[in-house]
């Protein structure tokens, strides 16, 4: 009796390592916002301020889908004057809301897809000129992704060439 127990027991911890191998060897998403500005940056001067958008890619290079679940941006200290400014951000891909409601977007293994950023700083004219003389505007794009390891948060580091070539005027 006690060598039935002893090969039924051998038996479960062998499957049970056998599936959490399996479960391994599959992989997982890796979604991630890739800190490359394209070349499409839009840098124009609106009533009261200045408007700047731009393209940034995200990838899943993981082997499983995996969902993008939030994009959050802040701009990162920009020669004290973001006191001054008050800056307005704006996720735009397919599905999203005009209310900024961004829902979850599903990402197959190797898909690739164009998150497009708009940014509206607005505030006192000198402070906006200021600002429209730098060479970059930096900021940190917060985004959660959803896999099979559960929820995670990571960021991006961009900065945003707001000058040809990214050199002052």
């Amino acid at each position: 009796m006690a060598t039935a127990g002893a090969a039924v027991g051998l038996s479960m911890a062998a499957m049970a390592l056998r599936l959490g191998w399996q479960l391994v060897r599959q992989g997982d998403a890796q979604i991630r916002i890739v800190p490359e500005v394209g070349p499409d940056v839009a840098v124009a001067r609106v009533p009261g301020g200045l408007r700047l958008a731009f393209t940034l890619p995200v990838v899943n290079e993981g082997t499983q889908k995996g969902m993008l679940v939030e994009v959050l941006c802040r701009p990162e200290y920009m020669e004290g004057i973001t006191g001054r400014v008050d800056l307005a951000f704006r996720i735009e891909m397919p599905g999203v809301r005009e209310d900024g409601y961004c829902p979850a977007y599903l990402l197959a293994r190797g898909e690739r897809r164009q998150l497009r950023v708009t940014v509206t700083a607005t505030g006192p004219a000198a402070a906006v000129e200021v600002l429209r003389r730098l060479p970059s505007l930096p900021l940190v794009i917060y985004y959660q992704t959803i896999s099979r390891r559960g929820m995670r948060w990571h960021l991006a580091e961009v900065r945003v060439p707001l000058q040809p070539g990214g050199r002052r005027p």
